[in-house]
């Protein structure tokens, strides 16, 4: 294999293990549903594996995470920071790293190009770290005009 295929190969991996501590995470610590609960989202992704392969396992593991950022969709800053900090302990994606990568309010956000709540500016806050390029530049344009018009 090539360097950069094994790089590839590797951050896939490191990729799978944090949104897999995530769910992990937040279905059991915060949904109070048992770890060895039959209807544990993770038990449903190692059947998949097993089933279907770690690629398809890979796909409902990203549906997932994109569903449990819906669900905090409504957290505030101080929420969010606190179950960022309980992640980041575990090694697990951030609630904020899973807003920029999945949420579909944050890309409508970016797309309409103005914040019209407090909620969707907390969601631009949270995630504007894990942006890139034009993406980045426009949370901190948008900040800047949600904050001037509160005023």
């Amino acid at each position: 294999m090539r360097l950069n295929s094994v790089r590839r190969y590797v951050a896939k991996e490191e990729d799978f293990e944090r949104m897999h501590r995530f769910i992990g995470h937040i279905t059991t610590l915060r949904f109070n549903i048992a770890a060895d609960s039959p209807v544990h989202p993770l038990k449903e992704m190692e059947r998949i594996e097993r089933e279907f392969g770690r690629a398809n396992a890979l796909k409902g593991l990203k549906m997932a995470v994109n569903d449990m950022v819906e669900e905090l969709s409504r957290f505030d800053v101080p929420a969010t920071k606190q179950l960022d900090a309980e992640l980041t302990e575990i090694g697990a994606m951030t609630l904020s790293e899973a807003r920029a990568r999945f949420s579909k309010t944050l890309k409508r956000v970016l797309k309409r190009g103005e914040i019209l709540s407090e909620e969707e500016s907390y969601l631009v806050r949270n995630a504007q770290d894990f942006l890139r390029g034009n993406d980045a530049a426009n949370c901190q344009r948008l900040l800047a005009e949600f904050e001037i018009a509160q005023i």
